[in-house]
Order: C-alpha cells, then structure tokens, then sequence
C-alpha cells in the first residue's frame, strides 16, 4: 500500500473519530454544573420571564367591535373562560366578553414582579433611559396557569467555539411552578398552551426535556438563549 494511500486512511479515520466525538452526548458533569449551572438558570429564567403560560387579553368585561379588540376572546370563550354576549348598539351588533367563574380563577392583573425586578435590575445596571421602569407596565391583564422556570440539564453536547464565547447546547427539563390544575383540563386546548404531563400527587410538574442551546460568554460570565442554533446529534432536534 503506497504512503500516501496510509495517509488517507489515517486521515478519513481521524475525521469518523473527531466527527463521532462532536456528536457524543453525556450528562452533565460536576465540572460543567459548577461552571455553568447558574448562569444557564439566570438565561432561562429571564427568558420565561413573560410568562409563557398565560394568555395576555382584558381586562374584561370587554365590548369587541371589530376582530382587533379580542383576538383571542373566542379561544377563551371555547375554553369556558368568557362568557358572551351579544349586544345591539346603534345600528350594529357587538359581542361583550366576560370572565366566567372559572376565568376569574386564573386572571390577574396585578404587576408581574419577576419580570419588573429584572428590568429594575438592568436599568440598575445599565441606566439604559432616563427614567427607570414603571411597574404599571408590568401589570398587564392576562389568565395564567402557572409559571416555567429551569428545574435541571440531564443532557449536554460539547461546546462549539462563537468567537469570544462558545455556543453549548443542552436537553433541559424546566418546571411548572405555581401550577393551576385548569390547564390539565381538555377544554383549554383551544389556547393552545403547551401543556406539560400531569405528574404524580407530590411530584414537580415538569416538560420532558428539550433542545436549549446557550451563548456563553465567558468575559462577563453570561449567557443567553439562541432558539435558532443546534448542532451535533441534535442538529435537526426542535
């Protein structure tokens, strides 16, 4: 076999074994939960933090006179969360959407302090405007099911070099905390929420894990989310 045929060989078995590491993945470490594990919490609280599992309409009762006012009165009103009815005003009729007992049960429209402390904190930080924020503009009207927070990493791939920093994609289990039962309930589906499993009495509620890769940037020991970026085994995984 000539030399350079050897060194092809060598070569394509050095790229199926480089290739093959890329794409392991493994459970965390010590080592990486120790490094990363709180920046990756902070990224992915802050990134729930407006409060995925709630529907933003209201406040009601509320008068719908053309399709823009409500659109998601009629999922609510299929989800038994409104009532309607319908009113003759002048020369047209409208429809007046009410919260029903069961949508009083799950609406709020108090500040959502987790989101206005964090913009607090920024503007902190960062004295991005001049006037810090207002926490009236945290106290949309919405109905809510809960809230979706970081439980835990059970998966990593081996970092990809961005740069200065470095993409590292994980499989994360997040939980839902101050979980309402309602959402277990097949009437809701018209919300289209994403609707974790129901778990046993006592257990966390929890999503099965998903593809969540982060930025890190090691300079300032902060990361953020990139929905986009998947790479490795997980490259085709949503």
């Amino acid at each position: 076999m000539r030399l350079q045929t050897i060194h092809h060989l060598l070569l394509a078995v050095a790229i199926v074994a480089l290739l093959a590491a890329c794409g392991k993945k493994s459970g965390p470490s010590k080592d990486f939960l120790d490094k990363y594990e709180t920046v990756f919490r902070t990224a992915f609280n802050e990134d729930q933090m407006t409060e995925a599992l709630c529907v933003y309409a209201g406040p009601f009762p509320l008068d719908r006179r053309d399709s823009d006012d409500c659109r998601l009165c009629e999922a609510l009103r299929a989800a038994g969360l409104l009532s309607e009815d319908i009113i003759t005003e002048s020369d047209r009729t409208l429809s007046r959407y009410a919260l029903t007992p069961q949508g009083k049960d799950v609406y709020r429209d108090d500040v959502n302090r987790d989101a206005y402390e964090l913009a607090k904190k920024r503007w902190d930080h960062f004295k991005s405007s001049e006037n810090p924020p207002d926490a009236l503009d945290y106290a949309r009207p919405r109905l809510c099911f809960g809230k979706e927070r970081y439980h835990s990493i059970v998966e990593t791939l081996p970092p990809v070099q961005l740069g200065s920093g470095r993409a590292i994609s994980t499989k994360l289990v997040s939980e839902v905390q101050d979980v309402n039962s309602k959402i277990w309930d097949p009437q809701m589906a018209p919300l289209g929420l994403r609707v974790p499993p129901r778990p046993e009495p006592g257990k966390p509620v929890l999503y099965p894990p998903r593809v969540v890769t982060f930025v890190y940037e090691p300079t300032f020991n902060f990361a953020w989310i990139d929905e986009s970026l998947r790479y490795g085994a997980w490259i085709n995984e949503k």
